[in-house]
């Protein structure tokens, strides 16, 4: 029986085969081992930023319990300058939108709440001024 070179070379290709799969499979390890390690990296990292929204959690309730209680009281405020329709005179008009706004000043650092509420009151005045002239024909001016 005689192996020719027939036969070497389908030992040579089955070796060339098996040489691939092993490099292949290798390859795959190594692929394998990178998401695993980048998988822990992730989680470990996931792990940090829940360990510092837990750890700044007291922070954050404070600040959300400390803007319901400043918008508690804007609305009040606001409520309290539509009593402006309310006012008989012009001069009453003006004493409820200047305290209202006194009040908003004390309430609130950045002044954009309290041009807000003083532009919502300058109209409420402005609307009860027209009211006025038109109910007893007094001109405020």
């Amino acid at each position: 029986m005689s192996f020719g070179s027939n036969h070497n070379a389908n030992i040579n290709e089955m070796m060339e085969n098996r040489k691939r799969m092993l490099e292949e499979i290798a390859e795959n390890k190594r692929k394998s081992d990178q998401m695993k390690i980048d998988q822990l990296q992730s989680s470990k990292n996931i792990e940090r930023m829940l360990e510092e929204i837990y750890e700044s959690m007291p922070v954050i309730v404070s600040l959300v319990r400390e803007n319901n209680d400043t918008s508690k009281e804007m609305f009040a405020l606001f409520q309290e300058m539509s009593t402006i329709m309310t006012a008989q005179s012009e001069a009453e008009a003006q004493d409820i939108l200047d305290t209202v706004t006194e009040k908003a000043k004390d309430l609130s650092d950045t002044g954009e709440a309290v041009k807000n509420l003083y532009s919502y009151g300058k109209f409420l005045f402005m609307f009860v001024k027209e009211d006025i002239k038109s109910k007893w024909g007094i001109d405020l001016g």
